[in-house]
């Protein structure tokens, strides 16, 4: 009797603390995203247990998209629960594989939301207004900025420890390299904090040659198609080692007008080193810093003579 009590209270305790595992590691459920007619938000929807609620700043002028009813005893993939002009609507897998998409027409622009069904689904999603204020965000200071580039660089031990303190951060491992002359410079690392609308890049820059490269730190950027967002703050010491690695850390906060960028972490980062020592001549790859970065083919290459001619020619700083 005594053995089976035993063995009943070893079997809970072992419950309990599996329970308070897959807890500290399942993600947030809760989200919050600016509100943005040219992004697609991708949304993960619960299909056994509970809805996830979508909160909009005012009401909602319109609902649209295929594969949802509003009957549970209809053919549908979605199951809404929508009253007109209300500012919020819930919404449930009702199996395992569903996808789809939702419209919403809201403040006369159209949103659009990408659903599927998950394991691991969010049970609330707020969307603010990107001309606002998001309520208790905080001012991008210096301090704040050094604060934000802290978190990312412990980013992997906060997100096991305390994963609360980095639920509203997006991250990615994009890996794209690109090849100037004598040096590479592979985007490692981006860390988007969503609150602030700042992104954190980890670059590394490989030096390939037996002299040091120095560069120009104030001028790091990222390209995104044709816009370029210059650092706010950066770690970074200006100095390439010969024949070594070396780590960059820099912030990108806003855009050029003054509002928010809403840059995803899965873009194709072309990141921007301006160097200022001379470049050898020994070296096939051609790119200047104020140019788009070109993949390693055949077109990336050019004559020495080339080379050396766009080298020495004055460029302007963008």
């Amino acid at each position: 009797m005594i053995r089976n009590v035993l063995r009943f209270i070893l079997v809970f305790a072992l419950v309990l603390v599996a329970g308070l595992c897959l807890a500290l590691a399942a993600p947030p459920v809760i989200k919050e995203y600016a509100l943005d007619e040219r992004v697609v938000y991708r949304i993960p929807l619960p299909h056994e247990h509970g809805v996830t609620t979508f909160l909009f700043p005012n009401g909602i002028q319109a609902l649209g998209g295929a594969n949802i009813t509003t009957q549970p005893n209809q053919p549908g993939d979605f199951l809404l629960a929508y009253t007109p002009d209300q500012s919020f609507f819930n919404l449930r897998a009702l199996r395992e594989n569903a996808r789809g998409v939702l419209n919403v027409v809201f403040d006369g622009k159209a949103y659009i939301i990408q659903l599927e069904a998950s394991a691991q689904p969010l049970h609330s999603v707020t969307f603010f207004s990107s001309t606002q204020d998001e309520p208790g965000k905080s001012q991008l200071t210096p301090a704040r900025l050094l604060d934000l580039l802290d978190k990312a660089k412990a980013y992997a031990l906060l997100r096991v420890h305390h994963p609360d303190v980095v639920a509203h951060v997006a991250y990615a491992t994009p890996n794209r390299v690109a090849h100037y002359l004598g040096f590479t410079a592979t985007v490692a690392e981006v860390w988007r904090f969503e609150p602030e609308d700042v992104l954190v890049y980890h670059v590394r820059l490989a030096n390939q040659t037996a002299e040091p490269v120095r560069y120009n730190p104030r001028h790091l950027a990222v390209r995104v198609g044709d816009r370029i967002y210059y650092q706010a703050i950066a770690d970074a010491s200006g100095v390439i080692p010969p024949n070594a690695t070396t780590a960059v850390y820099f912030a990108v906060c806003g855009s050029s007008t003054g509002g928010r960028n809403n840059l995803a972490v899965d873009n194709d980062w072309n990141v921007l080193v301006p160097r200022l020592t001379p470049a050898p001549l020994d070296f096939a790859y051609v790119l200047e810093p104020q140019a788009a970065i070109r993949d390693e083919t055949p077109e990336a290459t050019a004559p020495v003579d080339a080379a050396r001619a766009k080298h020495d020619a004055p460029t302007e700083s963008k």
